[in-house]
């Protein structure tokens, strides 16, 4: 069965002193995109079309999963030692480490 992978982008505003945004801080895009969360669950505002909108849409095939080794998240087969991320740097130090020993 054919299936899609759609990138979506949410709305949100920042308040900047430079025309080109070029002062906007990481913390900045934090709270924006935290508050404008907010504000979409208080307005149950979760359309397409609204403040939500399809920016890139490709076909995928459909990938076989397996579960992380450590957490049992699904994860793509073929993934990095079959961790997940959450996973990944952790068990990766420890591998190198045993490596080591």
């Amino acid at each position: 069965m054919t299936k899609y992978n759609h990138m979506l982008d949410i709305a949100f505003t920042v308040i900047s002193e430079e025309d080109d945004g070029s002062d906007i801080t990481p913390e900045q895009i934090h709270v924006a995109i935290a508050k404008r969360l907010v504000s979409l669950a208080e307005s149950n505002e979760y359309e397409i079309g609204g403040a939500i909108g399809i920016c890139d849409t490709y076909e995928i095939e459909e990938e076989a999963t397996s579960n992380c080794k450590k957490c049992r998240v699904a994860i793509k087969n073929g993934g990095d030692w079959g961790y997940c991320t959450c996973c990944y740097e952790e068990t990766r130090a420890q591998e190198e480490q045993d490596d080591e020993d």
